[in-house]
């Protein structure tokens, strides 16, 4: 039946009217609803008191289009009872969505104040006027009716990422974007790339932009102004200006607050006079042994590009004491030709790894250094045996607010007690080594496990992978195990080596994510690589049956 007809039964006070509304966008009302509540129960209660709702506005009000009438109430209804189920829960594919649009409108006092402020449905109906028919489909159906990612997916005949990366990339075209030192490195370039094509209105970063990251700005505002070396200060001031496209000399303004205005002045009048000496010259820099260890390596020849470590440092790998903890090691992570996950055995694989780790250091570990590194080693575990970021953090985050033990004790009735449980400790990152490091939690004693902040794992997961297991651990333990290869050929150590460095022990996959390409991108090209080394990358016939985005993504490598 026609919107217009349905009005009319409206109007005449005929019953009908909800029968033929139900009828017609029973469906759509019922989607909406459920994505935010989670709950069948919660679901129909919201609907049919949306029907109500229509049933005492029409009359007056005379809608048209009616779907988005109708949409509308169901919506607000459910975010309502949504608040009033869970105030302090996220189970619904209605946060997380919600989670990637939080940095790209103004925030406001409630979810209903966002979904309601004519200022917000300004700017967004002036965004969606930017975005072509598809891409303004998927946007509304994702942040209005909360379709699910895989629902879009089906929607629109293609993958769960391809979806995940439009979303992103439309969200990025809003305008505001977020930089800070604990985002993965490809996060950063496409971020800064993004800023350089003048793309970004405002950007919220940490002293990251100390560094002269070339991302310029008409206007940098120093929230919480930090002593520094001159330097870096002026580095962080120089993001302003130079923002136009325009060939024209450009300028940008710099803002304090009025308290910080000396010791801004004071920094920033100090001189700072560059060293013609090369680090590598200088004999009094007063770093750590190690680092004169390796800077006397390098100036002598004596540092191994392959491994990233020193000569001497391969030689003590190489030790009985080394060799012998190695093949222990491999029987306790394989099972025949098998990876096995050695939960039954963590502590031994702990052990065994410190082992390896101590013979390195050639000292004892201290009990902060201790903690740091059995939660590298685990995450380090985990990504071998192929867990995602993604499902990495989610274990932290179980573990760590006792996600099960509380929901145990809620299914008893015990909701105060479940509530109350306190989290358990973990470390958070640090570097090391470190003999003067101290032991501290991730989060503080006495916090709740229901509490605990998600993004504060996420970003610890983050600084673990990059800077300790990225930059460290990775090269110390690849060296071990394939030196180990090579002198015993077994195979189970080069594999482990190859899945601590890489991800994978896939020849072509190795040579592909050093190209650069992600996981994520290789799932969807290798099929179509035909030989791959440091030369050249060739592709075979299945190249045609890319869509245009993943074409967009090599189209440096075609020719």
């Amino acid at each position: 039946m026609d919107d217009s007809k349905i009005i009319e039964l409206f109007y005449e006070r005929s019953e009908q009217a909800i029968i033929e509304l139900s009828k017609k966008y029973g469906t759509v009302c019922t989607k909406i609803a459920f994505n935010i509540l989670n709950n069948t129960q919660d679901t129909e209660e919201c609907v049919n008191d949306a029907y109500l709702g229509t049933w005492n506005t029409i009359p007056p009000q005379n809608p048209n289009p009616l779907l988005s009438y109708v949409c509308r109430i169901v919506q607000n209804l459910a975010i309502k009872k949504y608040h009033t189920n869970t105030a302090a829960k996220r189970n619904s594919i209605y946060d997380v969505a919600l989670d990637e649009l939080e940095n790209c409108f103004p925030s406001s006092a409630s979810v209903e104040d966002e979904f309601n402020a004519i200022e917000t449905a300004r700017i967004i109906d002036k965004f969606l006027e930017t975005l072509d028919q598809e891409n303004r489909i998927m946007f509304v159906r994702r942040y209005w009716h909360s379709d699910s990612i895989n629902d879009l997916a089906k929607l629109f005949h293609t993958s769960n990422h391809n979806i995940s990366v439009r979303l992103s990339r439309t969200r990025e075209r809003c305008g505001i974007v977020v930089h800070h030192g604990s985002m993965p490195l490809t996060a950063r370039l496409i971020l800064e790339h993004f800023t350089q094509q003048g793309f970004c209105k405002i950007c919220f970063a940490t002293s990251t932009l100390e560094q002269g990251i070339n991302m310029p700005f008409d206007v940098v505002y120093l929230d919480r102004f930090e002593e520094s070396k001159t330097l870096s200060v002026k580095n962080l001031i120089g993001r302003a200006g130079r923002s136009t496209a325009k060939p024209i000399f450009d300028f940008g303004s710099v803002i304090l607050r009025p308290n910080a205005m000396s010791r801004f002045r004071k920094v920033y009048q100090k001189k700072n006079i560059l060293s013609s000496k090369s680090r590598l010259d200088i004999t009094d820099d007063k770093m750590d042994e190690k680092y004169e260890e390796y800077k006397e390596a390098i100036k002598t020849g004596e540092f191994s590009d392959e491994y990233n470590l020193t000569n001497k440092d391969l030689e003590k790998l190489k030790s009985d004491s080394v060799t012998t903890v190695v093949p222990t090691l491999l029987d306790m992570m394989f099972t025949g030709a098998d990876f096995v996950l050695p939960n039954a055995v963590a502590k031994e694989v702990y052990e065994d790894f410190q082992c390896l780790y101590k013979q390195y250091l050639g000292r004892e570990l201290t009990a902060a250094e201790k903690y740091v590194f059995d939660s590298a080693i685990k995450i380090m575990i985990w990504k071998v045996h192929g867990k995602t970021f993604s499902k990495i953090c989610q274990e932290r985050y179980a573990y760590v607010s006792n996600v099960a033990q509380r929901r145990f004790l809620a299914k008893a009735g015990q909701q105060n007690r479940a509530d109350n449980l306190p989290v358990r400790y973990i470390a958070g990152y640090s570097d090391i080594p470190d003999k003067e490091l101290r032991a501290y939690p991730l989060f503080p004693v006495g916090t709740k496990g229901k509490d605990v902040d998600y993004d504060r794992i996420v970003y610890d997961t983050y600084d673990f992978l990059d800077k300790l297991i990225g930059f460290k651990l990775s090269d110390l333990f690849y060296a071990i195990f394939h030196q180990y290869y090579l002198a015993y050929q077994d195979n189970r150590a080069e594999r482990l080596a190859k899945y601590i460095k890489y991800g994978t022990e896939d020849s072509t996959e190795i040579w592909m994510l050093r190209y650069g390409f992600s996981f994520e991108e290789i799932e969807w090209l290798k099929p179509c690589v035909e030989s791959i080394d440091q030369t050249e990358i060739r592709f075979n016939g299945e190249i045609e049956s890319l869509d245009d985005f993943q074409r967009s993504s090599i189209a440096q490598y075609l020719f």
